[in-house]
């Protein structure tokens, strides 16, 4: 991801000490505050801020950022994200952690996705049968319950 004002290159990862299943098997949603739009042969990510586009900060995506970016929806797991990564873009599971979780770390840090935790490690269910969720801002993993 490249920030069209200041170019990023930031090294690290979300799955800390190596690889880390249960990180593999978090979902994260996308902020509101951010749109995504597709102009041209470009993909931008765009943070809102009181209903106006910051122009200053414009994040422009590469064919796997979006990729991604598309699946942020609170539904998929980072797991099946990458297996999706893998056969789209036919690269090893390896690479496709590796990249998934960069880019992971690097919306996080723009707070540009939500970790969304589910209680117990499962999921509940309210009286009308739908689906409750916690969702947390992202971060280090002691600011999630």
């Amino acid at each position: 991801m490249r920030n069209d004002t200041n170019a990023r290159h930031a090294h690290g990862s979300i799955l800390l000490g190596g690889r880390d299943m249960e990180a593999l098997e978090r979902q994260y949603m996308r902020h509101e505050h951010f749109v995504f739009r597709r102009i041209q042969d470009e993909m931008l990510l765009v943070p809102i801020k009181d209903n106006v586009g910051d122009m200053g900060c414009i994040y422009n995506l590469n064919d796997v950022g979006a990729f991604i970016w598309e699946r942020m929806d609170g539904k998929n797991r980072l797991k099946d994200i990458k297996m999706m990564m893998a056969e789209e873009f036919d690269v090893s599971s390896d690479r496709a952690e590796e990249d998934l979780c960069e880019f992971v770390r690097q919306l996080e840090e723009i707070d540009a996705i939500s970790y969304i935790a589910h209680p117990e490690g499962g999921m509940t269910y309210d009286q009308e049968g739908n689906t409750k969720t916690g969702v947390y801002k992202t971060g280090r993993d002691e600011d999630h319950p």
